[in-house]
């Protein structure tokens, strides 16, 4: 089964090269196994990250496991760091996750 998930981010710190950064984590996304139609929308000025992404899964949880894991993989791959993300997807992420109206090709 396909699930959409989405989640809401803010990035704190210093935001000279966001854009790029963001774009590259989308190019992973993209580049994803078991990923499908990813998209990043980006506040420059705040931080704000919003990030939708399709995946196949089992149920929701399943699909937020592996939306979540995935969004770390493509920020880890593009040099960026998640310390304390176990905690922080858990609790701080707004995540919404449910099934996909129509499947992604």
């Amino acid at each position: 089964m396909k699930f959409l998930a989405v989640y809401e981010l803010v990035v704190e710190g210093d935001l000279t090269d966001f854009d790029e950064q963001t774009d590259r984590v989308l190019e992973e996304l993209l580049d994803m196994a078991g990923v499908y139609d990813p998209d990043i929308a980006v506040g420059l000025a705040t931080g704000k990250v919003d990030v939708q992404l399709i995946v196949d899964a089992e149920d929701q949880l399943d699909a937020q496991a592996k939306s979540a894991c995935a969004l770390r993989a493509a920020v880890h791959a593009t040099g960026g760091c998640t310390p304390g993300w176990e905690a922080f997807i858990g609790a701080s992420v707004t995540s919404r996750v449910s099934e996909a109206a129509m499947a992604a090709a």
